[in-house]
């Protein structure tokens, strides 16, 4: 008894058959959900010594004398007792703080656990405003608070137009008054902090 094969017209209706078949039992209806989102910019500051390479993780303050609160405060990078100047010099040393990552922001900064009776002075100047010299803000230790730089924002990459607009030159004043406690010991904390405003 001789057995029927089926022939090839047959063998590729029963493919597209069952191809058909499993397609339609993966998909018999669609429905669509719109999803809008919104991705945030990312932030990120580096704050670097005076070769503008190496992260600033601490300034050591040494031995501070004690003034009137016009008197000169000591003076960092140059450890010294001075005038804070005004006037951006390239031929001097600053420390620096760059904008390394997207989203712009308001640089504020205070300071933590330092004794009463203190003043400590920031002094900054945008890498493009250079010709106008440094801002200067000043937190009293009596009652700190978070002082906000106000000549503008920090540009973050997604908007700044030239690297200038993305860093800021800055130095340190510090000044004990005469009501300071002497012969005390401390490690006072410098924050630094990215702002989404200019009120803090």
């Amino acid at each position: 008894m001789k057995i029927k094969r089926p022939s090839k017209i047959g063998i590729v209706a029963l493919l597209l058959t069952a191809v058909l078949t499993t397609a339609l039992g993966y998909v018999l209806l669609e429905k669509q959900v719109s999803m809008p989102g919104y991705i945030r910019a990312s932030f990120n500051m580096k704050v670097l010594d005076i070769d503008h390479l190496t992260e600033l993780s601490a300034i050591d303050l040494g031995g501070l004398t004690k003034g009137a609160i016009d008197a000169m405060p000591k003076a960092f990078p140059w450890d010294t007792e001075m005038y804070l100047p005004v006037y951006w010099d390239a031929s001097e040393n600053y420390y620096y703080l760059n904008n390394t990552n997207e989203m712009d922001f308001y640089l504020g900064f205070t300071v933590e656990n330092a004794p009463a009776n203190m003043l400590f002075t920031i002094a900054i100047c945008r890498g493009n405003n250079t010709f106008g010299g440094f801002w200067r803000g000043t937190i009293d230790t009596n009652s700190p608070t978070t002082v906000v730089y106000p000549i503008g924002v920090i540009r973050g990459r997604l908007n700044a137009t030239t690297p200038a607009e993305s860093f800021v030159y800055w130095y340190l004043g510090v000044l004990p008054l005469h009501e300071a406690i002497g012969e005390s010991y401390f490690t006072a904390t410098l924050v630094f902090k990215a702002l989404d405003s200019p009120t803090g």
